[in-house]
């Protein structure tokens, strides 16, 4: 929890009264007053933290605070102060629930970052998978081994530059072979200058279904996680998952995968989750999930919890960040079904 300090010089012994509120409490009495008992020698540097409710991750235009210092020795009826929080009438001529002798003070308590973002990451380019030629047999060329080029649909589709050759023989464009499959966003096109042929040979590209295997362990931004199996999936090309990452972390992630900010984790929503495969009679599935920040969950603050889902189950997550939450129907016979409730 976040806190702040108000600092001041008592320039008397015996009680003080430190009044606060923030800009959003609607209510003109100040009810958080804190008493301090100001002892010789004085003057006395005095010091009073006042505890900040939640945290500070979503205030982004900081958190304003507004207070007083008062000693009660200036009040004429310090006991009302101290015993409810408002001054007394006679110490408060104008209502506005600040005593009229007092010192006042405004602080603003500022946004800070949070350790955890959560992040979208985009399967969003994979290496080429197979070269297609489309050539209808009329094609009749030089023989020989011949170099393909790749150019890219739209500028930025392509990651890595894909290289491979064409052969021809007898006259026939009869294979391709790929020596690097690059990388890409969207197949690109493939030609080859052949020559001698009646009829240009054509090629397709088809790209991989899907990126290589992600292990969300090394980008999770909890100081603590619960792992009863492995945190890793494939996730096809053009689909996402969200999580709760170290931000700093991801420059590690490979150039296949592309990250988006949302926004701070500890500002996220949470939900009561749970997961039904009741309908299923046999295999196992898995599931990923990072625990709610606000400390509904037993587990703490933001946990990254990966558990085995068994056929037959009704599993209760408890209060989670649903958005990040990861499946593997595995091998149940019948996918699980996941539904949620408030917190």
């Amino acid at each position: 929890m976040a806190s702040l300090t108000i600092n001041f010089q008592a320039n008397t012994i015996g009680e003080h009264f430190v009044g606060w509120r923030t800009y959003n409490d609607v209510a003109l009495p100040f009810h958080n007053v804190e008493v301090v008992d100001v002892i010789a020698p004085i003057p006395a540097s005095t010091n009073v933290p006042i505890q900040i409710a939640g945290n500070l991750y979503c205030a982004y235009d900081g958190i304003l605070y507004t207070g007083y210092v008062v000693a009660a020795c200036e009040l004429s009826d310090p006991d009302t102060l101290k015993n409810t929080g408002i001054p007394a009438p006679a110490d408060d001529t104008n209502g506005n629930g600040i005593p009229d002798t007092a010192f006042t003070w405004t602080e603003t308590a500022l946004e800070q970052i949070d350790p955890c973002t959560k992040v979208n990451i985009l399967c969003e380019s994979v290496p080429i998978s197979t070269i297609t030629i489309g050539d209808d047999g009329t094609s009749i060329c030089d023989d020989g081994i011949y170099n393909l080029v790749f150019t890219e649909v739209t500028p930025g589709d392509q990651i890595i530059l894909a290289t491979g050759t064409a052969t021809a023989v007898g006259g026939v464009v009869v294979s391709t072979n790929i020596t690097n499959p690059g990388q890409y966003k969207v197949a690109p096109v493939i030609s080859a200058t052949i020559p001698n042929c009646n009829s240009v040979p054509t090629f397709t590209a088809a790209l991989a279904v899907r990126c290589t295997l992600l292990d969300l362990t090394p980008y999770d931004c909890a100081s603590q996680n619960d792992l009863t199996e492995t945190p890793d999936y494939i996730i096809n090309h053009g689909d996402s998952i969200e999580i709760c990452a170290d931000i700093t972390s991801l420059v590690g992630l490979p150039s296949e995968w592309f990250v988006t900010d949302i926004g701070n984790c500890h500002c996220q929503d949470c939900a009561n989750v749970t997961v039904d495969a009741s309908g299923s009679s046999s295999g196992t599935g898995k599931i990923s999930y990072q625990t709610c920040w606000d400390g509904t969950n037993l587990l703490g603050d933001i946990t990254l919890v990966t558990q085995q889902i068994g056929f037959g189950s009704t599993t209760q997550l408890g209060c989670i960040i649903p958005d990040t939450i990861i499946i593997d129907q595995g091998t149940l016979d019948v996918p699980f079904s996941i539904t949620s409730v408030s917190c």
